[in-house]
């Protein structure tokens, strides 16, 4: 399967979440609907508002002209998808995403050594760990390694656990009450990623890639995700196409969030054979036309998902405020960009 690939090189950290009691969580790596959201940001912003109704009105049509996965890491040149859910028990549990070489070996049949970095959340092959940037090394783990080996206790996990692609930090802001003047501290969460690392975006494109990729690029300035104007979310854009492997089974993987369009394609795609995870996806209005608006939540299956197959790309824009509210009618993206399983997986 030809996809575009785009290569999303960071150049600040990333704000990637829901606000929380007194901190700020965040994701690490960006989702299919926030980047939806921001893209039509970007669209208004270069194509106009009738612009961006033409472009909403054939999703709501059914006939997407692109679609978006979430974002994936990447460490060099070696790039991760996720982990089929199906695939997730014992000790591959933590596991999140697989490298694109363990992807090929399990389409063919083959169990591939237990390699992991980020914390056994990315599982890679020996050949792709020996090429991806040093990364980040977590000294405690390190430390921790060490001192099994020197009490001579058997060490199952290799030295790869302790190095990270990307890493978590906090750092403190101050709000002031309009009211009565007083401050309040809290913490806001980043997401740093190390050098030559970053995330990545799949997309499948038909007739308006050359202003899916201007809006990328203008995105890369505005910012992805939240505290923009705290300069989070800078990136720069590199694209190119990728060859993802495919089965031909009835069983495909969600690359992005999916929210089935009717009953009649949700009992398709949660089949017997489905392995599944519900997420609800909330949050803040993304529109310079209606800020401090919180936009009703929606379930979501979540990427990995490994669903039924359908006839054509499934999902849809589900509607999550009105024009009595809003003043536009405010969507959630939920198309899902899928890729086949092989019979046997």
């Amino acid at each position: 399967m030809r996809l575009l690939k785009l290569r999303l090189v960071p150049k600040s950290p990333f704000h990637l979440g829901q606000r929380g009691v007194g901190i700020e969580e965040t994701e690490p790596l960006a989702r299919s609907d926030t980047i939806f959201s921001a893209l039509c940001n970007c669209w208004l912003m270069l194509y106009g508002e009738q612009g961006l109704e033409e472009l909403l009105g054939r999703f709501l049509e059914g006939e997407p002209p692109f679609l978006l996965s979430s974002a994936f890491p990447y460490a060099g040149d070696v790039y991760f998808l996720p982990m089929p859910m199906n695939l997730a028990r014992d000790e591959l549990r933590r596991t999140s995403f697989v490298s694109m070489g363990v992807w090929k070996a399990l389409l063919e049949g083959e169990k591939p050594e237990h390699l992991f970095v980020q914390g056994r959340t990315l599982w890679l092959t020996r050949g792709e760990l020996e090429r991806i940037p040093e990364g980040i090394v977590d000294r405690e783990e390190l430390a921790d390694l060490y001192r099994e080996r020197a009490h001579l206790e058997v060490g199952r996990e290799e030295r790869s656990r302790c190095y990270y692609i990307w890493r978590r930090g906090e750092a403190p802001h101050v709000t002031v009450d309009r009211a009565s003047s007083s401050s309040e501290v809290f913490q806001e969460g980043d997401v740093y990623f190390a050098d030559g690392c970053g995330m990545y975006i799949l997309a499948e494109v038909g007739d308006e890639e050359e202003k899916l990729l201007a809006c990328f690029r203008l995105m890369g300035d505005e910012g992805l995700g939240g505290e923009r104007s705290s300069g989070r979310g800078w990136f720069s854009l590199e694209f190119g196409e990728e060859e993802v492997p495919e089965g031909d089974g009835e069983l495909a993987m969600a690359l992005s969030l999916v929210n089935p369009k009717d009953t009649e394609e949700a009992r398709t795609l949660l089949c017997d054979r489905a392995s599944y995870r519900l997420e609800l996806r909330r949050g803040w209005i993304y529109s310079p036309r209606a800020r401090n608006l919180y936009r009703r939540g929606v379930w979501m299956l979540a990427e990995g998902s490994v669903l039924g197959r359908t006839e054509g790309p499934p999902g849809r824009l589900v509607k999550v405020l009105g024009r009595e509210v809003a003043p536009h009618d405010v969507y959630r993206y939920g198309f899902g960009l899928t890729i086949g399983l092989p019979e046997v997986a």
